[in-house]
């Protein structure tokens, strides 16, 4: 299917749902035209994205005069702004903070400080790349290619699709939640049918293909469930990690951010314990600070970036 399709129907579908649960609430009926779309897009998106965002919203049934497009790290630090009680501290005397959004995709960063009249304004233009959250999936997909096979996780996600997607949940989890320095071990519980379709497609078991290939004694199958040593499993952050800490280094490398000493973490990949170790070991001069329900900021701070059009004129919007 063509992408303008794919984001058409998603749209639509959110689009959708949001109305008939509010009418399931609320005593008057609301229409689509009661309501205003604040559709959010990563920070380095050049004008062509954007504009492929609206044309999808477009063909989605939402009118130009009801939407407007947010840069996602601007949204987020609406978010701190209203919602984060540490706020007001970092802000107070003109100081500046910038606020790295890491979402799935890509990684954001602005840094920004809060004049008199509670506007932001951005001292710096977005920066950022593509080593989100997925740059953690690829390296464990192309790990699991060069030891079962090229091709083996796509044949899987067209054969058993609900299987497929409750292993990888069940890598995003473990992909969040596996930084404790008591964790010596990462164990990944793997769908059966994966374990037979690749004794099926390579005529031997993922046991025996560990044990034929160089990650022998640091990772193992063992009763449906992959073990890795820490240190295997920590590489598969590498490329996200390292992309990170450039861009940062490089904002920081400027003049105007010689007095900068707050960093606001935001986006789902922000709640992954071993980003959150890795960069505050890095920037040891910096305070590192994450707002509560960090996943959900950019979402969240949509909202008020629709509602308080009054204070987002250095801003403005997309």
């Amino acid at each position: 299917m063509k992408a303008l399709d794919v984001f058409s129907i998603c749209i639509m579908h959110l689009k959708e749902n949001l109305l008939t649960e509010m009418n399931k609430r609320f005593a008057v009926d609301v229409s689509e035209k009661d309501v205003h779309y604040v559709l959010t897009v990563p920070g380095i998106w050049g004008n062509a994205a954007k504009l492929f965002m609206r044309k999808a919203a477009a063909q989605a049934r939402i009118e130009t005069d009801q939407i407007t497009l947010a840069l996602e790290p601007h949204a987020a630090s609406f978010y701190c702004q209203y919602s984060y009680e540490a706020f007001d501290n970092m802000v107070k005397n003109g100081g500046k903070f910038m606020v790295v959004d890491l979402g799935g995709g890509t990684v954001d960063i602005t840094v920004q400080k809060q004049n008199d009249d509670g506007t932001l304004e951005e001292i710096l233009p977005i920066t950022g790349g593509p080593e989100g959250g997925t740059s953690v999936d690829r390296a464990f997909q192309l790990f699991l290619e060069s030891i079962l096979g090229k091709g083996i996780l796509e044949t899987f996600k067209n054969t058993y699709i609900e299987d497929y997607l409750i292993f990888i949940r069940e890598f995003e989890f473990k992909k969040r939640s596996s930084c404790h320095p008591l964790i010596r071990k990462i164990r990944i519980h793997v769908p059966l049918e994966f374990e037979t379709l690749v004794e099926e497609i390579s005529g031997i078991n993922i046991s025996k293909a560990i044990q034929n290939s160089q990650c022998k004694g640091i990772v193992s199958y063992k009763k449906n469930k992959l073990h890795f040593e820490r240190s295997k499993f920590k590489e598969f952050f590498k490329e996200a990690v390292d992309g990170i800490v450039r861009h940062i280094n490089g904002i920081l490398s400027e003049n105007v951010c010689s007095d900068l000493r707050d960093i606001i973490m935001v986006g789902g990949f922000s709640e992954c314990e071993l980003i959150q170790k890795d960069l505050s070991e890095e920037f040891k001069a910096h305070q590192f600070r994450i707002p509560a329900n960090p996943g959900l900021a950019v979402l969240n701070g949509a909202v008020y970036f629709g509602h308080l059009t009054g204070v987002l004129a250095t801003f403005g919007s997309t």
